[in-house]
């Protein structure tokens, strides 16, 4: 059985969905006390996961899930910690993994990746899914825009409120479902501070 030097962990951040890589050897985790994992924005910096090493030598792990909202865990023996290539929590919901661990930093990266690839393509069209690693002022407008539309406050001045939402470059596309005018919304952060204060947004207006 061969031991990893280091243990690499991959996670999401429940917030932004940033994606952020740590590593350390099963010396830091030698003691009872947590190790937690926060979000490395300087901005953001939201508790996303942590593991504890239980009194029977087992360790429990625990991410917070930006798509369902709870909490998940799974208790796992050190052998599987410190000797698997990759190993992952998922959501039971969307099968999405939020917490990778593993000796292989390479087949980390691509897991997360195929799963969130995995997770895009199951989604329905009516479903807003943003993927791990999104740019955070992205991701922030995509969750105030899809709050707006189930609250019917964007429109076309077709009249319809059947929208639906591509991207372009660093732009959001704002489409008319009906009509098929297009609105295109910059990602930055003046645009997002204007939208957090907008009561509606209109397509052609």
């Amino acid at each position: 059985m061969n031991i990893n030097e280091t243990c690499h962990f991959i996670y999401v951040c429940p917030v932004c969905f940033g994606t952020y890589t740590t590593g350390f050897s099963l010396f830091r985790l030698s003691d009872r006390k947590p190790y937690r994992f926060r979000c490395a924005d300087s901005v953001c910096g939201s508790a996303c996961a942590e593991i504890k090493k239980l009194n029977d030598g087992k360790y429990r792990i625990s991410a917070q899930c930006p798509y369902c909202g709870e909490t998940h865990s799974r208790t796992i023996s050190g052998s599987e910690l410190w000797t698997a290539d990759s190993a992952s929590l998922c959501c039971p919901a969307f099968g999405i993994k939020l917490f990778l661990y593993g000796g292989d930093l390479d087949k980390l990266s691509h897991e997360l990746e195929e799963s969130a690839l995995d997770a895009d393509e199951t989604a329905g069209p009516d479903e807003l899914f943003i993927a791990p690693g999104t740019d955070p002022i992205l991701a922030e407008i995509l969750m105030i825009f899809d709050r707006m539309c189930s609250e019917h406050s964007v429109n076309c001045v077709c009249g319809s409120s059947d929208i639906k939402f591509d991207y372009e470059n660093n732009d959001i596309l704002i489409i008319c479902s009906r009509c098929g005018r297009k609105k295109a919304f910059a990602a930055t952060k003046d645009n997002l501070l204007r939208l957090m204060n907008a009561s509606e947004v209109i397509i052609g207006g």
